[in-house]
């Protein structure tokens, strides 16, 4: 069942009945939640009220859901709203604007000449930022190395590789994966 409660932006919650828990989860902040309830019990502030494969919030449990989308919506505009964050969309918007034109190669490498530049001078503006999103791009490069890696021990589309080539495969990426950290965390 999904509730959409208004607080100037929409809330989505949604319960799923896992036998004897519940799960709830809620698109509150930037990463939502999830919590499980053993049924029928009050938990974290919220009361679940199990009938016929629905469940229902009580008044107060709204009331702070609200609350707390408020609060995150504030803090969500405040960041939004300091001029480094400003810029970066502004060179976001031009790297946008320069995809659009992809199939028109005599706008589209202008544009991504222009976009480029504006990266540029925004990296030097924001020097701290920069090395922020460079450290978060090359997390993310490692998180993806880490899941090459699992999948080199499942995976041979055709039964080519033995159990040895899919393990070096798996330890090539695994080291990868580490160096990317490490270069990171530098």
């Amino acid at each position: 069942m999904i509730k959409t409660l208004s607080t100037g932006e929409q809330i989505e919650i949604t319960a799923h009945d896992r036998g004897t828990w519940i799960q709830i989860e809620s698109s509150i902040g930037e990463r939502g939640s999830l919590l499980m309830f053993p049924k029928p019990k009050q938990q974290n502030g919220v009361t679940l009220v199990a009938h016929a494969g629905s469940l229902g919030l009580t008044a107060n449990d709204v009331a702070t859901l609200k609350a707390e989308a408020s609060e995150d919506a504030r803090r969500k505009a405040a960041e939004n709203s300091k001029p480094v964050n400003v810029a970066r969309r502004r060179v976001s918007g031009l790297f946008d604007a320069a995809e659009r034109r992809l199939d028109y190669p005599g706008e589209y490498y202008p544009l991504l000449r222009d976009a480029q530049r504006a990266l540029a001078d925004w990296r030097k503006e924001y020097p701290e930022a920069a090395d922020e999103e460079r450290r978060a791009a090359l997390r993310a490069k490692a998180a993806h190395r880490e899941q090459l890696a699992l999948g080199a021990l499942t995976y041979d589309a055709d039964g080519s590789l033995s159990a040895e080539m899919q393990r070096e495969r798996h330890d090539a990426w695994k080291a990868e994966a580490a160096e990317l950290r490490r270069e990171a965390d530098a």
